[in-house]
């Protein structure tokens, strides 16, 4: 969040003629005010006073208004100025959450993740980092990419889904994010995939060049990484729809990047020429062209059974 100009004093009766405009409904008059008592010093900062003119202003959609109610939570999550008071940092937080702001909803998550201020819910959580990573917040895309990294509770395990939203976070310079994908840390065992399990989901060409990016350090790709995005191609390679496969075109634009990387040498690339030959062959024998995305009998697809599970987060349900 940005950090706004100081406000200029205002004498009685200009604060008289803005209270005014702001309770007949002018929205910057009622962020100014906010701003007037929650940066106020003395008698003029009355945080009750700014969280009534943020919300105002918020309730018509003005973006500052919200981020200034994000920051009175703050301040109350942290106790800065004024008494703790979790509880109250919470009920600001859904407000804001609630008209739509990543912000707002990747802090959320984060209480529901940890209990501050209410009562640990793994499955609001994941709800709430879910609606926040949808709008590209780095935060909240690195902690529910551990949620399905560790099988945590709303969430079934799903590596390569665990895996892209970890990258997609490194990819807007989450250091955190970057640390775990090109340095280690406790949990860089968790990318390891099971090619048995039937929950790691089946990413598209653009998802995949997003974790190529992420996982080159610097112009190269770690060799470590390079296994990982290989298995990541081949178990993308067993989608169920036409609509869905890959072809031979996306193949050869991720071999480009992963050479651009660096990784024109690498196991991940050699992997994909050996996808590229089977699509090929397997095309030739159904007597279709090799650019045809046909290739379910390819790479011995896994077949969808009852043990399948859809994960309750897209289903809009929950684990027990």
């Amino acid at each position: 969040m940005s950090k706004s100009s100081p406000l200029p004093p205002f004498t009685p009766k200009m604060l008289e003629n803005l209270r005014k405009a702001a309770n007949d409904g002018d929205v910057e008059t009622q962020y100014r005010l906010g701003m007037f008592y929650l940066n106020g010093t003395g008698d003029d900062k009355n945080l009750e006073e700014a969280e009534k003119f943020f919300r105002l202003a918020a309730k018509q959609g003005d973006e500052k208004a919200q981020f200034g109610l994000l920051s009175l939570g703050s301040r109350y999550e942290t106790g800065k100025e004024v008494v703790e008071n979790l509880p109250k940092a919470v009920e600001l937080y859904r407000e804001v959450a609630d008209q739509g702001n990543a912000w707002a909803q990747a802090n959320l998550g984060f209480c529901y993740d940890t209990g501050k201020g209410v009562e640990k819910n793994p499955a609001e959580a994941a709800r709430f980092y879910q609606l926040a990573a949808d709008q590209g917040d780095a935060r909240a895309q690195y902690n529910l990419g551990l949620f399905y990294l560790n099988e945590r509770n709303g969430v079934w395990k799903d590596t390569t889904k665990g895996i892209l939203l970890v990258c997609q976070a490194a990819n807007q310079g989450f250091t955190i994010a970057k640390s775990l994908l090109n340095l280690g840390g406790r949990d860089r065992g968790k990318l390891d995939i099971d090619k048995k399990y039937k929950n790691n989901s089946k990413l598209n060409k653009s998802e995949i060049i997003e974790i190529i990016t992420a996982m080159s350090e610097g112009s190269r790709i770690k060799n470590k990484n390079s296994k990982l995005i290989g298995e990541i191609v081949e178990i993308s390679l067993k989608k169920t729809t036409p609509e869905e496969m890959m072809t031979l075109k996306d193949l050869n634009e991720i071999q480009e990047i992963l050479a651009e990387k660096g990784g024109g040498n690498s196991e991940s690339y050699r992997m994909i020429e050996g996808f590229k030959k089977k699509m090929i062959e397997g095309s030739k024998q159904k007597g279709e062209p090799s650019t045809s995305p046909a290739i379910t009998a390819i790479i011995n697809p896994v077949q969808e059974n009852s043990s399948h599970k859809e994960n309750p987060l897209h289903s809009g349900g929950g684990r027990k």
